[in-house]
């Protein structure tokens, strides 16, 4: 399949991605094995049946070149031309007794890391979608699964680095090339998979997680429209986010708690 060239000067890395390089490359990281197909219906789909069958642990990463059965979200379907995204899941187990739900958000907080690494200003509309200039650049879905050896998630992720503005969905996505980021899938592999090591050692330390997410969250003080489903809707200024990552909007009763729903940021004039 053939990929059109991002607009100048950021042009797509044709090299594909070696799974013993990477590995290498993250040392004595969790992430093992590490395995790359070229096309899958979804990386997380994958995962999740890996797991179930006892045939893969936690660490697990599978990359792939093309997703044919992407999906984000609120069961958005997502799809990008091949080589143009890294296209990513991995197995974790979380720390015992720390609330699951947090995991979207720490993962948001790890690729935000990356892409900071790699040159962008990225943060994060709640729960967890990395904004570059106000535009999404990546999608987070966290699936639940359990096995004889018992429960784990798959963190599955799609970052956009070489689509050109016709590749993408609409005006509200952008890429990392069309930020002026410049990098290799195996580079940007390696930045997520690195970042993501490091904020579930931090949990697993003890670490706060809300404290972990909240300098990178661009929702916390301002006011926002919640879509909670057809017709289904309030505004409120976002206040804080709980220990289970639930959103705090206070509203004229109040400050009340969602667990979920689409996050729209008003502007003064709205």
């Amino acid at each position: 399949m053939s990929v059109t060239a991002p607009p100048d000067p950021v042009a797509l890395d044709p090299v594909a991605l070696d799974p013993v390089t990477l590995a290498a490359r993250l040392g004595r990281s969790r992430w093992s094995p590490i395995r790359v197909v070229q096309t899958t219906g979804s990386t997380i789909t994958d995962l999740v049946a890996g797991w179930r069958a006892g045939e893969l642990g936690a660490g697990a990463v599978e990359l792939a070149d093309l997703q044919t059965g992407g999906r984000g979200r609120l069961d958005r379907r997502w799809s990008a031309p091949a080589g143009s995204s890294l296209l990513l899941a991995a197995v974790v187990v979380p720390p015992d007794g720390r609330p699951w739900t947090m995991l979207p958000l720490l993962t948001g907080v790890a690729v935000a890391r990356a892409v900071a690494r790699m040159g962008g200003g990225a943060r994060l509309k709640w729960p967890n979608d990395v904004l570059l200039d106000g535009r999404k650049c990546c999608g987070i879905l966290v699936e639940t699964t359990t096995s004889p050896a018992g429960p784990a998630a798959v963190v599955g992720l799609g970052l956009n680095l070489s689509q050109s503005a016709a590749e993408l969905p609409g005006p509200q996505a952008t890429s990392l090339a069309l930020a002026g980021l410049a990098t290799s899938r195996e580079a940007a592999a390696e930045a997520v998979l690195r970042a993501l090591d490091e904020v579930l050692g931090q949990w697993e330390a003890g670490a706060d997680p809300v404290g972990l997410y909240r300098p990178w969250c661009a929702t916390l003080g301002r006011m926002v429209r919640l879509e909670l489903g057809p017709g289904r809707s309030v505004q409120g200024l976002a206040g804080d986010i709980a220990p289970d990552g639930r959103l705090g909007l206070d509203l004229a009763g109040g400050r009340q708690w969602f667990a979920a729903g689409d996050v729209h940021h008003l502007r003064p004039t709205d």
